[in-house]
């Protein structure tokens, strides 16, 4: 039953993003990579979620959003984060390498409630060519899981820009 309450918010999610998807203008990122500022994807590691990403503010900054499944505790999980983005501390031929760091909130709904404020840390490399990124990023956290706790996540993801 849960797996179809994510499946149904993440299909909700999606078409309420379709007016920012359709008002996104191209990124020309430092080394050459150009696509359009908006990307879905999917994250894989102890959260598996349905993630969204919009670069803003000329590229130095992001707002990120995940919409998942959590299967430690059966949890709908969510979350949202602003990111700073550096292009400078990898430099790749072809493509882009963006290293970011951030804050944001996640939460979710399963056998109990959680919230937690999180710092998420990661590196993209965004294709030339090609409209995709793939990302590794790791998460502490700290929160209200049944009680104060300390917590994080990460994985390995994928995102198509349109």
């Amino acid at each position: 039953m849960k797996k179809i309450v994510v499946l149904i918010m993440a299909v909700c999610l999606l078409f309420s993003v379709s007016a920012v998807a359709k008002s996104s203008v191209k990124i020309n990122l430092p080394h050459g990579s150009v696509y359009q500022g908006f990307g879905v994807g999917f994250f894989g590691g102890d959260e598996n979620c349905l993630s969204l990403k919009k670069y803003i503010n000329d590229n130095e900054n992001a707002l990120q959003a995940g919409l998942g499944w959590w299967y430690w505790g059966n949890t709908i999980s969510f979350s949202i984060d602003y990111l700073f983005n550096n292009f400078s501390i990898v430099v790749v031929d072809p493509g882009d390498v963006v290293c970011y760091w951030g804050l944001g909130v996640s939460g979710g709904l399963g056998e109990w409630f959680n919230a937690y404020v999180r710092i998420p840390f990661g590196i993209s490399y965004v294709f030339e060519k090609n409209p995709i990124d793939i990302t590794l990023q790791i998460v502490p956290a700290v929160g209200w899981n049944n009680g104060l706790s300390l917590g994080g996540t990460g994985g390995l993801g994928a995102r198509w820009y349109f």
